[in-house]
């Protein structure tokens, strides 16, 4: 974990297992206050393991202490799996 000497906030965190070579390294940017806090509003995150796959989150807005809703349809041809 690295932790910005001017302001004390996680700007990285890094996990690795050195027996299966795999990691996840994740950098945080973009610190805005909310009325939570402040929060990072990007994200970069490395995943190196079978497949080495890379994820980017930009947030445009924030909102704490509402009910999120996510409407979405699960389609008809949706099999469950065990």
């Amino acid at each position: 974990m690295w932790i910005s000497d001017s302001n004390y906030r996680v700007i990285k965190l890094s996990i690795e297992d050195d027996r299966v070579q795999k990691s996840l390294v994740t950098d945080y940017s973009n610190f805005k206050t909310t009325n939570s806090g402040i929060f990072p509003f990007d994200s970069f995150t490395k995943i190196k393991a079978e497949k080495n796959v890379e994820v980017k989150i930009e947030y445009e807005k924030l909102e704490t202490g509402e009910v999120q809703d996510f409407p979405f349809k699960v389609p008809k041809n949706f099999k469950l799996m065990d």
